[in-house]
């Protein structure tokens, strides 16, 4: 019993280190890109449901609001240190649709991106 628990904590070591190189590696340094949870799980070798599992357990929050996240923190930088148009930030977020990036943004900061970056917070 006590050798099975070893393996099964390996094991989940395993599972955890390939989760995190998947989102450190990939997800998370290029949130602009078409990433979904299909594709993440693919990467990671798991199913779709079970990597969305392990991801929220593991990091507590699931992996597209970590990635709308992502790409949030992107833009704020955007528009704190650049005279970038919405629509430039937007694609360059990975955002294909203006007014979706600026519900999104204002869904997770309270405020428009403009306001934002006239506010420079």
């Amino acid at each position: 019993l006590q050798m099975c628990l070893l393996k099964m904590v390996c094991l989940l070591m395993q599972l955890l280190e390939k989760i995190s190189q998947v989102i450190l590696v990939t997800m998370l340094s290029s949130p602009e890109k078409e990433w979904t949870v299909e594709l993440l799980a693919e990467k990671s070798r798991l199913s779709p449901s079970y990597f969305q599992g392990i991801y929220k357990k593991t990091f507590g929050i699931s992996p597209i609001n970590d990635l709308i996240e992502a790409r949030i923190k992107k833009a704020e930088s955007y528009l704190l240190s650049s005279n970038k148009k919405e629509t430039e930030i937007a694609d360059l977020c990975g955002y294909n649709n203006l007014e979706h990036f600026i519900r999104q943004f204002r869904r997770q900061r309270g405020i428009s991106p403009s306001d934002f970056r006239k506010k420079k917070y």
